[in-house]
C-alpha cells in the first residue's frame, strides 16, 4: 500500500522545473538474501537510482533483492523528491513537473500514479549514462564488500554466444541427470575432443553428496597427485599444474557478465545452486578464465558424459562396464566428435571391486613406481628446516600476543578449502584464535574461526595480513623462508 504520508508531504512542495530521472541496474556485486543469517545465499541486488537533471545530482539510492515493481519505483521516487538522500549538495525536498523513466511500458503504467500528482510521466532516449553510474557505484559496493572478480567464460577470445548457449545447455542436462549417482571419484574416464586428439581424464565430482561437477586433468601426472591429495612440489611444477574443472554452485561463482548474458539470452540454470562456474588455477596469474578450446571440451563432455555413464557403463552403483563410445556432436562443436573410455589403459575392472588404487597402478611409463618407496629416516635427514628454532618460537609467541587476529581469507585459499568440501563464509574476514609452534620443519599453525563450522587449524603459510598490520612483515619473511626451504627439499628429492 502506498504511503499516504509521503504522498502528502509531496504534495505540500512547491513544483519547479527540475526533471527527475529513475533507472534499474543489476549491480556487479552480491549480498545476503537475510543479513541476519550466515548461512544465507548470495544474490546479486538490484541497483535503483534515483536521478535530478539526468546524472547530475543522486537523490536518492536503493536495493532491492527482487527485481522493483512499478509500484516500488513510484515510491522510490516519491521518497527522492521529499527526503533526499545526504549529499555534498544538500538538495532541499522539491516536487518536479517531469518524471523519466526507463520503457515505454512502465510510462503506461506509471503515467497515471504521477498524473495524479500533476507529475508527466515520460520515457528515458539513452541509458548510457545511467549505466556508467551505475557500473561505478557497483564497483565501489563490491570493493567495500570485498567480493571476488570471477572471469567470465562469455568474454574469452574464440567463445561464441552458441558457444555458451550449449555450455549452460549441456550443463543444466548434466546436473539434471546426475551421472554421479553410480560413480565413486575413482572411476576416472578418459576423455578425447575431437576423437583424435590428446587425452584429458575426466572425473564426475558429487559421489560423496557435497560438490557437483566434472574435473578434467591434462596429463596423468596431475591426476595421480589429485587422486593422492598432494600438490606440486615446487614453483615449477606448480606453473605446469593445470587445475580445470566446472562445479556448480551459488550466482557467485559466475562472472557478471556471464549472469548479464544469461538474462539477456535465457540461458538455464536449473537451481540457484547450479550455477556452472569453472575454477582454472594458474599459480603466477592465480584464477584465470580457460581458452576457447577448453570450453569446448567441457562443454563436450557435460553433452555425452550423463549417456555414456548410463549406457555404456551401465554405473548404477556396483562394478561399471568397460566402455568405448565415439558420440556426434552438434553443429556449434563443427562436426568433431568426442571419444569416451573407461577404464584408463593398464586397469582392471574386477566383479565388485573399484579402480584399484593409484599406488597400486600400472600405467606404464608415466610413473615411477619407485618413487612410492621411500625410507622414513632417510628422508627426514634431506628436509631443510624453515628457520631457528628460537626465531620461530620468538614469531609464536608475537602472534599469540596479537591474538585474536582477523584476516580476508585470499582468493588461493577460498579455492583450496572448497576443493576440499570445507565451507567458508561468504563475505567477511576470518579469525585466528590460536597460534601453535610445531617443530622447525613442520613450522607454524594457527587455528581459525570458521562460525558454525567450527575451527579449523591452517599452516602458517596460508594466512594474508593486511599491509598495514604490526605483524605482517615478520610473517611475510616466515612465509619467504618456508617457500625457500621447500625449494631447498625438492632440490633434494
Amino acid at each position: 500500500m502506498m504511503n499516504k504520508k509521503l504522498i502528502n508531504d509531496l504534495l505540500k512542495l512547491k513544483q519547479v522545473n527540475k526533471d527527475i530521472y529513475v533507472c534499474v541496474a543489476k549491480l556487479r556485486t552480491f549480498v545476503p538474501e537475510d543479513d541476519n543469517d550466515d548461512e544465507s545465499p548470495l544474490r546479486r541486488p538490484y541497483g535503483v537510482f534515483v536521478f535530478e537533471g539526468e546524472i547530475e545530482m543522486i537523490r536518492g539510492m536503493y536495493l532491492s533483492i527482487e527485481n522493483p515493481t512499478p509500484d516500488d519505483l513510484f515510491e522510490y521516487v516519491l521518497q527522492g523528491m521529499v527526503k533526499p538522500m545526504p549529499s555534498p549538495a544538500r538538495l532541499k525536498p522539491m516536487r518536479t513537473k517531469r518524471v523519466f523513466v526507463e520503457t515505454p511500458e512502465l510510462q503506461a503504467v506509471l503515467q497515471p500514479k504521477f498524473a495524479e500528482l500533476s507529475i508527466e510521466c515520460l520515457t528515458i532516449q539513452s541509458r548510457k549514462a545511467f549505466d556508467e553510474v551505475a557500473a561505478g557505484l557497483s564497483a565501489q559496493m563490491s570493493q567495500m564488500m570485498d567480493v571476488p572478480e570471477t572471469a567470465s567464460l562469455s568474454k574469452v577470445p574464440g567463445v561464441t554466444v552458441p558457444m555458451m548457449a550449449e555450455y549452460f545447455d549441456a550443463a543444466a542436462a548434466y546436473y539434471q541427470a546426475a551421472p554421479w549417482a553410480g560413480l565413486w571419484n575413482n572411476d576416472v574416464i578418459e576423455i578425447r575432443y575431437p576423437e583424435d586428439a590428446k587425452p584429458y581424464y575426466g572425473v564426475v565430482l558429487g559421489n560423496g553428496g557435497e560438490q557437483f561437477g566434472l574435473a578434467l586433468y591434462a596429463s596423468l601426472s596431475e591426476l595421480q597427485l589429485a587422486m593422492n591429495g598432494e600438490g606440486p612440489s615446487d614453483e615449477k611444477d606448480m606453473l605446469n599444474f593445470n587445475l580445470f574443472s566446472m562445479m556448480y554452485g551459488e550466482v557467485s561463482a559466475m562472472g557478471f557478465d556471464d549472469l548479464d548474458a544469461i538474462d539477456k539470452y535465457n540461458w538455464p540454470v536449473v537451481n540457484d545452486e547450479a550455477y556452472p562456474g569453472v575454477i582454472r588455477l594458474i599459480v603466477k596469474k592465480g584464477l584465470s578464465a580457460p581458452t576457447a578450446k577448453e570450453i569446448a571440451i567441457l562443454s563436450a563432455a557435460l553433452r555425452t558424459l550423463p549417456t555414456f555413464v548410463r549406457d555404456e557403463m551401465q554405473a548404477t552403483g556396483d562394478t561399471p562396464k568397460a566402455a568405448n563410445k565415439s558420440y556426434e556432436l552438434p553443429n556449434v562443436y563443427g562436426r568433431d566428435k568426442i571419444m569416451l573410455k573407461y577404464p584408463l589403459t593398464g586397469e582392471v575392472i574386477e566383479e565388485g571391486s573399484r579402480s584399484a588404487p593409484w599406488d597400486m597402478l600400472n600405467l606404464g611409463d608415466a610413473f615411477d613406481d619407485d618413487d612410492d618407496e621411500f625410507d622414513d629416516e632417510d628422508d627426514e635427514e634431506t628436509l631443510i628446516p624453515i628457520a631457528d628454532e628460537s626465531a620461530l618460537i620468538a614469531l609464536t609467541a608475537q602472534i599469540q600476543k596479537h591474538l585474536p587476529i582477523t584476516f580476508t581469507p585470499s582468493k588461493e585459499l577460498r579455492l583450496m578449502l572448497k576443493e576440499q568440501d570445507i565451507p567458508v563464509p561468504k563475505t567477511g574476514a576470518l579469525t585466528i584464535t590460536e597460534c601453535v609452534y610445531q617443530d622447525v620443519y613442520a613450522g607454524i599453525n594457527v587455528a581459525v574461526s570458521m562460525g558454525k563450522e567450527g575451527v579449523l587449524t591452517l599452516p602458517l603459510v596460508f594466512i594474508d595480513l593486511d599491509k598495514k598490520h604490526p605483524l605482517y612483515s615478520a610473517i611475510q619473511q616466515y612465509q619467504d623462508d618456508c617457500m625457500v626451504a621447500a625449494e631447498g627439499d625438492a632440490e633434494n628429492d
